[in-house]
């Protein structure tokens, strides 16, 4: 069993998403990154694409952001998108 990660999308109207997951797939400025627990820490900007979160027990949940920016650390993923297209 993989360990989880917490992850949490949000923009300024409300919180997307707040959960875990085993893995995170990122559209990061610079190239697609993905994101397991223990991940070294990260603060950047987010473009334009979909942030997959897959979790174990459960089919992976897609989200389509429009910019903005991210941190991970080694136990989480704070997504701040401007907003939400789905």
């Amino acid at each position: 069993m993989a360990d989880n990660i917490k992850v949490k999308i949000i923009t300024p109207k409300h919180v997307v998403f707040d959960g875990l997951a085993t893995a995170v797939t990122i559209p990061a400025e610079m190239g697609e990154m993905q994101v397991l627990y223990g991940h070294i820490s990260v603060v950047s900007r987010l473009k334009h694409g979909k942030v997959i979160i897959i979790k174990d027990s459960s089919p992976q949940e897609e989200f389509e952001v429009e910019d903005g920016f991210f941190r991970v650390t080694s136990d989480q993923v704070s997504i701040l998108a401007d907003r939400i297209i789905n």
